[in-house]
């Protein structure tokens, strides 16, 4: 049950990132791409085709990126708790005979 519902999860957040590139791209190419740059008068046609072929080879260069790094590299990313250093930093220099003075000497 727990992959079935990892494996949908996963599915349908690539589907939604995918269909939100594919818009992303149409209202580029839509917008960029002027109508007589092909050897014929571009229609929204060849503008959709356009569309789908950028989202398909981002997607797909995404994924190979992806598919090179390597597995403890994913698991430190997504399994890391990784404070806010913003909030705990502080503009004071650390007191002499702090635990981080002691680990450095």
């Amino acid at each position: 049950m727990f992959n079935i519902v990892t494996a949908a999860t996963v599915g349908i957040g690539v589907s939604a990132l995918y269909v939100a590139l594919f818009a992303a791209m149409l209202v580029a190419a839509l917008l960029l791409v002027p109508g007589d740059l092909l050897s014929h008068p571009a229609d929204v046609d060849d503008q959709i085709k356009l569309a789908w072929l950028a989202a398909s080879i981002a997607t797909l260069g995404g994924a190979l990126g992806a598919a090179v790094e390597s597995r403890e590299s994913v698991r430190e990313a997504a399994y890391t708790y990784q404070p806010d250093t913003e909030l705990t930093a502080t503009d004071d220099p650390p007191e002499p005979g702090d635990s981080q003075d002691m680990a450095q000497k």
